[in-house]
């Protein structure tokens, strides 16, 4: 009587088994691929050889999100971004979710500081 339990137990299985299975087969038609839509970040500099920006302008596939970080040459300190709203903080984290045009405002540093003890 053993067996008998086994097979029986055995073939229910086996027949969840294959209805499980075939009841998949329309997933294949669903799928949707990734997008491979891209879109194009443009990034200035503001004035022209203050600095520079990371990653560089270039083409992006969309929805990618990026952290832009400012770094600005000798002589120079970063000011503010600028691309909808204001911030003073030296990285900038943004979704590409269309084509963007960042700025990256710097200033020239003043050397002339004076000794405050």
């Amino acid at each position: 009587m053993g067996t008998f339990r086994f097979f029986k137990t055995l073939s229910v299985f086996v027949l969840v088994f294959f209805i499980d299975c075939s009841d998949k087969k329309g997933d294949e038609d669903s799928f949707e691929p990734l997008s491979a839509e891209e879109v194009n970040l443009t990034i200035d500099v503001i004035p022209e050889g203050s600095g520079i920006v990371l990653p560089v302008s270039g083409s992006y596939t969309k929805g990618r999100q990026l952290t832009l970080r400012a770094i600005p040459n000798e002589g120079y300190l970063f000011s503010y971004w600028e691309d909808g709203f204001y911030s003073s903080k030296d990285t900038h984290s943004i979704t590409l979710d269309s084509d963007k045009t960042i700025t990256a405002h710097f200033f020239e540093r003043n050397n002339d500081f004076r000794d405050l003890r």
